[in-house]
This record gives structure tokens, C-alpha cells and sequence, in this order.
């Protein structure tokens, strides 16, 4: 049962970007919409199309966009936003409680790596050191080394 919530709940978020940084003093979903449009326009030179956007902080809004191309062509280009001045505008995915717990256990061990002097990056249920994948596992709530993850 729980695991059927957190499949529609994805489901809901699939088109969904969360965009932090942004300044907009209006409440008006028109506005928000408008302004987030122009942003991506002009830091990602991208035209989207964009179903309803909601204000749930200061400077953060959800955005749902209405089709996944653009969300991915966002998702591709979001590292264009590290030169924008001096606003720091962030785009993230629209992830679940247990998709955001989960990415900060990644987090932590792609830290733990790095201060071992280890090259990493980070994926979807994986991160890359120095070029092994190591895998989410689901059971087990954690990531698995290349070599445990077989056995």
C-alpha cells in the first residue's frame, strides 16, 4: 500500500521542477508563471510551456510544466544558471519524501568519498567513484559497492 502511494505520488511530480533563488514578490500564479518563463528564456534559452506554477516559500516555487521534453531540456541546461549574477538560482527535480530521503543518504556518501580524495559524481539510485557505479538498494535503504551488489 505504501508503496503504491509513493508510485502515484511520483507519478503526480513527474513533470514538476522546484526553482529556488528566484525573487518574486507576487502572489499571483499569472506572475510567477510569467517570470519563471522569462528566467528560463534568458539564462537557459529554452521556450517552454508551462500548465501552473505555486509559491512555496520566498524565493522557491513548483512548476509544473506541460510536457516532459521541456523539463528534461531544463534539466540538461540548469548548469547555465552558475553564471548568473548575482542571483543564485537553483532548479531541482519535484522528488517525494523517500525520494528526497534517499538522495541525502547519497549525498552523504558521495561526501564521505570526496574527503577520501575519491572522484564522484552523483546519478539516479547511483553514484560513479572514480569511476565504479555503486547502486541504491532498495531493501537495504543504502548504497551497495559494485562487488556486494552481485553476491
Amino acid at each position: 500500500m505504501k508503496n503504491t502511494i509513493e508510485i502515484i505520488d511520483r507519478e503526480k511530480r513527474k513533470n514538476n521542477i522546484i526553482v529556488s533563488g528566484l525573487t518574486i514578490d507576487a502572489e499571483d500564479p499569472t506572475v510567477l508563471k510569467q517570470a519563471v518563463t522569462n528566467m528560463i528564456k534568458q539564462h537557459l534559452k529554452i521556450d517552454i510551456a508551462i500548465k501552473t506554477t505555486k509559491k512555496i516559500g520566498t524565493q522557491t516555487c513548483v512548476v509544473e510544466l506541460e510536457k516532459a521534453e521541456d523539463k528534461i531540456n531544463i534539466m540538461r541546461n540548469k548548469h547555465l544558471l552558475k553564471n548568473v549574477h548575482p542571483d543564485k538560482i537553483y532548479i531541482n527535480e519535484d522528488l517525494t519524501k523517500q525520494e528526497k530521503d534517499k538522495m541525502k543518504i547519497m549525498r552523504e556518501k558521495a561526501k564521505e568519498e570526496i574527503e577520501k580524495g575519491n572522484t564522484v559524481k552523483i546519478g539516479y539510485n547511483k553514484i560513479i567513484v572514480n569511476g565504479v557505479e555503486w547502486r541504491w538498494h532498495n531493501k537495504e535503504k543504502k548504497i551497495i559497492q559494485p562487488s556486494i551488489a552481485k553476491n
